[in-house]
């Protein structure tokens, strides 16, 4: 009642018409969103969500089988036999713009691959992901963080998101159409 009372007054106040709320959170650090009581739906699209207790090791036996687990070192002893594998964070403008040249190639090949339009076509949502991942880099980080993972000299993955202190919501992702990249699931 309280929300629903300071919403009507903030709508008057401002002459709205109406708010919109999506993708709202159940709970928030572990509080409850109040937001989330109004009434809605759930997202067609809910977001995945996880914390790492105890280290990643831990997380990994908790979250998958062993059954799981073996083949997923599998996958990572197959990308390997193609080339020494590494993950990066791109700390300058360089290291951000060959894991966006990576990313831009992944997405167009799947487009093309699945007969749809490639929204990176469009010039301003390359500029638009360039600028956030690029500006601030060397003044302690841009707005969009880049992760990449590497076979051998090539780019295999990308993992972009916002990070700040202990989280990190991603935004892009890409992987190596290559069959022989793609099926060990670089993603």
């Amino acid at each position: 009642d309280d929300l629903a009372d300071l919403l009507r007054r903030v709508a008057k106040a401002a002459q709205l018409d109406a708010f919109l709320f999506v993708s709202q959170p159940k709970t928030w650090r572990g509080a409850a969103n109040p937001f989330a009581t109004l009434g809605g739906q759930p997202s067609p699209s809910f977001a995945y969500a996880t914390q790492i207790r105890g280290g990643f090791d831990h997380w990994l036996r908790t979250h998958y089988s062993k059954d799981a687990q073996k083949k997923l070192r599998k996958k990572a002893r197959r990308l390997a036999e193609r080339g020494a594998v590494s993950s990066f964070v791109a700390r300058d403008e360089k290291a951000a713009r060959e894991i966006l040249a990576a990313f831009f190639a992944h997405r167009n090949a799947r487009a093309e691959a699945l007969g749809v339009a490639n929204d990176f076509d469009d010039p301003a949502a390359v500029q638009f992901l360039e600028i956030a991942a690029c500006e601030g880099l060397g003044e302690g980080g841009a707005a969009i963080e880049l992760r990449g993972l590497r076979c051998g000299e090539r780019v295999v993955a990308v993992f972009g998101g916002l990070a700040h202190s202990d989280r990190f919501c991603g935004m892009i992702t890409s992987f190596d159409p290559d069959p022989d990249i793609a099926r060990s699931s670089p993603g």
